[in-house]
């Protein structure tokens, strides 16, 4: 009794292997995309009290962008 060959067990290998490579691009994609959203809509601010003239502080507020993120972390 000759055996039948219904499918190439490389082929199927081959595809899933290929289809789990595009999945991870489309998630690698989808992650770097959130990542620039949130580095580029963040903006932290910090209000300090330079001078007190009399009973009232002087108040200045600096706005940290994504400009002033140091290249170190």
């Amino acid at each position: 009794m000759p055996q039948e060959k219904v499918a190439d067990d490389g082929s199927i290998r081959r595809s899933r292997v290929m289809m789990l490579v595009i999945l991870l691009r489309v998630l690698a994609l989808f992650a770097t995309t959130a990542a620039t959203l949130v580095m580029a809509l963040n903006k932290e601010s910090h209000t300090f009290a330079v001078a007190t003239i009399g009973n009232t502080p002087v108040k200045i507020t600096l706005t940290a962008n994504f400009q002033h993120t140091p290249a170190n972390m």
